[in-house]
């Protein structure tokens, strides 16, 4: 198993909530999900933590061997929640990069309504665009 937390790497962690989901789509027997406009922390300690910028940015997501319920075309739009879990740890901040390995279940819910849960063998979310900064904060 491969967990890490934001610190660990680079200092930069996904937040589900706000963030905006553009296809969620079946490949390979997994899940592929593209979120359009991601909210990502940045922070020169631990993102969500210490203070730092926010910034819009494209990041994919991947499960592998995955299951899911929820109508994958109905899943797009902006998120209300999400829960991302590698062997029963919660990962509230998703680290980017990040990947997770053993019994990973993925939960979305979407302001339009529609939820998708996810169960699969691993996880790979990585930034996929250059990210555009919206807020400067302190924590």
């Amino acid at each position: 198993m491969s967990l890490f937390t934001a610190s660990e790497l680079c200092n930069a962690a996904l937040e589900f909530h706000d963030s905006n989901v553009a296809v969620v789509k079946s490949v390979d027997g997994g899940i592929q999900i593209s979120f359009a406009a991601a909210y990502v922390h940045r922070s020169n300690g631990s993102p969500g933590v210490d203070a730092g910028s926010g910034y819009i940015q494209a990041v994919e997501c991947v499960l592998r061997e995955a299951t899911w319920n929820g109508a994958l075309e109905e899943c797009i739009g902006r998120l209300l929640d999400g829960k991302l879990k590698v062997d029963g740890r919660s990962i509230n901040l998703v680290p980017l990069p990040f990947q997770g390995e053993g019994h990973v279940t993925f939960h979305l819910e979407f302001s339009n309504g529609a939820v998708l849960s996810v169960s699969g063998a691993s996880v790979h979310v990585y930034q996929s665009g250059p990210a555009q900064f919206v807020e400067k904060y302190a924590c």
